[in-house]
């Protein structure tokens, strides 16, 4: 008896409903929350000045109507700032959780198929994540290094490495691979990540809601990739 990778239809839907709602999800709800916030930092800098300005006691002889308008303005700033910072974390967050969300997708997967064939501890299974799941296909005749999709997907686990651990081996190579990322619009000749020794707390990396939408993308190519049956050459021992 070999061992097989059973992907019924019903169960690949399954998977790419589940990366479509976090594509949806975050498209549709979450997104949307930060749309605006240039233009409310505009009115928050607005109405202060205007509050300021139309007070009954303020003293025109000795304030200088610039000062507040320099003020007011600041504040708008720190304001953006702020929420800029929040719309980019929150976006960071989002595509490091679609990346561990899929991991897992594939590992119960894996392990629910392979349980059918062998005694085999899910806590001992495939913990060293994508090397792991990689070999568990490689055993069934599938390298997922060749699928169409794997480029962007191994760009999504060097995204999510990067976030997590800053600079280092995945931010090399990810460097290597999307030069871009690393390269913000003002600060072309700065390596921000090197400069600012964070990847949360300033924004660091030229990540884009797009990435997101083109890494779910990815992962729903994947299940689609997939043959529906996946075999063995022999039992493990």
């Amino acid at each position: 008896m070999r061992s097989q990778l059973y992907l019924w239809s019903k169960l690949r839907e399954k998977k790419i409903e589940e990366i479509l709602l976090f594509k949806n999800t975050f498209k549709d709800r979450v997104f949307p929350v930060f749309s605006n916030i240039e233009k409310e930092a505009d009115k928050i800098s607005n109405d202060l000045y205007d509050s300021v300005m139309n007070a009954d006691c303020i003293d025109y002889d000795n304030i200088d109507p610039a000062d507040i308008a320099e003020n007011a303005t600041e504040i708008g700033i720190d304001y953006y700032e702020k929420y800029s910072l929040m719309r980019y974390n929150t976006l960071a967050m989002w595509i490091s959780m679609l990346y561990q969300f899929w991991e897992q997708q594939v590992r119960k997967f894996l392990y629910d198929e392979e349980a059918h064939s062998f005694k085999i501890e899910f806590k001992k299974f495939c913990t060293s994540g994508i090397k792991d799941i990689k070999e568990e296909f490689r055993y069934h005749n599938i390298n997922i290094e060749k699928l169409r999709c794997w480029d962007s997907i191994n760009e999504l686990r060097l995204v999510c490495n990067t976030l997590k651990h800053g600079d280092g081996a995945s931010a090399q190579e990810l460097k290597n691979m999307r030069p871009s990322l690393f390269a913000r619009e003002g600060f072309e000749k700065y390596d921000l990540l090197s400069m600012y020794n964070t990847t949360l707390l300033e924004e660091t990396l030229n990540i884009s809601d797009q990435d997101f939408y083109n890494f779910c993308d990815a992962l729903i190519g994947f299940w689609n990739e997939l043959p529906e049956r996946m075999y063995s050459d022999e039992i493990k021992d």
